[in-house]
């Protein structure tokens, strides 16, 4: 069967890593979008803090099916 994807593009984020980083993120998308299929890792980029990395950041585009 054809089918015709919706994405949304967003940015997850995570003080463990950029897995969790990526889960945030899908997470985040599944409450409004219940039908996710499949996701795209655009960018990965974290935040400096005084003590090193404090978060990561995952850019990423994520497709559903209406």
């Amino acid at each position: 069967m054809d089918r015709t994807y919706t994405y949304v593009e967003l940015i997850g984020t995570s003080s463990v890593g950029y897995k969790e980083a990526i889960n945030n993120g899908i997470a985040t998308a599944k409450k409004k979008h219940a039908t996710l299929r499949w996701f795209e890792l655009i960018e990965q980029r974290g935040y400096i803090g005084d003590d090193g990395v404090a978060y990561f950041q995952a850019h990423l585009k994520i497709g559903y099916s209406e």
